[in-house]
């Protein structure tokens, strides 16, 4: 026998065993390892009922698994939908918005401008104003102040009128156009 250990010996064997192993000859190795294997027959089958439970757990998993990944993707596609849509609402309302305020701002400086023109013409009317209340306060004592009652008043323009028509009708004499003078003659002629 070769001064090398068994197989059964080899397989406790330490770091430093192996070191000393690896010297020799490797086919004596190789010959008593295969002379181990021996009790060996046939492939082998392993447990076939528990490989089935294995084999349906991962189908179950891979189902899963591709469920999910449809689910996401079907969902990211329906996010971008929604988000492309948005964006391009988002888009069109803040244009609207910018279009909005430009005009406003237009719509200030117009009415910012009417209101300057507008408070100068204000100011102009009240100068006006001013200067015909002043009149009117000149004239109240000739209109109101006079001194005279109601009645008094009444009959001086009464009489102011009856003169005026005489006034008239002393014009009309020579043209007789006016019916109401009776055509009298107020006025003497010469001769």
């Amino acid at each position: 026998m070769s001064k090398r250990p068994s197989f059964e010996r080899r397989r406790s064997m330490g770091s430093q065993d192996f070191a000393n192993l690896a010297s020799s000859d490797v086919d004596t190795f190789r010959r008593e390892f295969q002379s181990s294997l021996q009790g060996i027959n046939g492939a082998y089958q392993g447990n076939q009922a528990q490989g089935e439970g294995i084999l349906g757990l991962l189908a179950t998993i891979k189902s899963d698994f591709e469920r999910t990944l449809s689910e996401t993707e079907a969902a990211e596609k329906e996010s971008y939908t929604d988000f492309a849509a948005f964006s391009k609402e988002t888009k069109a309302s803040i244009s609207a918005k910018k279009t909005g305020v430009k005009n406003a701002e237009a719509d200030l400086v117009t009415t910012s401008g009417d209101l300057v023109a507008t408070l100068m013409d204000l100011q102009q009317n009240q100068k006006l104003m001013d200067s015909a209340l002043e009149a009117l306060e000149k004239l109240r004592p000739a209109c109101i102040d006079t001194g005279m009652s109601y009645e008094e008043r009444v009959q001086r323009r009464e009489a102011e009128i009856e003169a005026l028509k005489q006034a008239l009708c002393v014009l009309d004499e020579g043209d007789k156009e006016i019916a109401e003078c009776n055509h009298a003659m107020f006025l003497q002629r010469r001769n």
